[in-house]
């Protein structure tokens, strides 16, 4: 069982930083992290996989890396466009591979405005759709490169 984040919420030429739990035994397991294409298919261009070590790889504006101690790895996307809004996938590759969904919703906040805003939300249940109003985000004031995770 992975735990993660079922939302992220970032701005526009901001970044987002995703961290994602495994359980025992899979410490030197490749971790991959991957922008669903179709129903749990990756995108061959937007994944980025560990070496099954604690070596981070960068690739395509994004890095991995994985911390076997707290068994997590995080995933680290830079200069987000909408075209990086979407299901992505954060998973250990075993004999049946164990994934779950993350959605990122870019919103229209530029990094570069001096008023970029937070998010503040409520955990999202994977029955529910990222943007249905029962998940819907309160704005706030914020500083210009965090991200929300929910």
């Amino acid at each position: 069982m992975l735990e993660h984040p079922k939302l992220v919420i970032s701005p526009r030429g901001g970044s987002a930083t995703i961290h994602c739990k495994y359980r025992r035994g899979d410490e030197e397991a490749v971790k991959y992290w991957c922008k669903e294409e179709r129903f749990r298919f990756c995108s061959r261009n937007r994944t980025i996989r560990t070496t099954g070590s604690e070596e981070e790889v960068k690739q395509n504006g994004m890095s991995i890396k994985d911390n076997r101690v707290l068994r997590e790895f995080s995933v680290v996307m830079e200069n987000l466009t909408h075209n990086d809004a979407g299901a992505y996938l954060c998973g250990v590759e075993r004999k049946y591979d164990i994934w779950q969904p993350v959605e990122l919703i870019i919103t229209a906040d530029d990094v570069s405005t001096p008023t970029s805003r937070n998010k503040e939300c409520k955990t999202v249940e994977p029955s529910e759709s990222p943007l249905s109003p029962e998940s819907s985000c309160l704005f706030l004031i914020l500083e210009k490169s965090k991200n929300l995770t929910c």
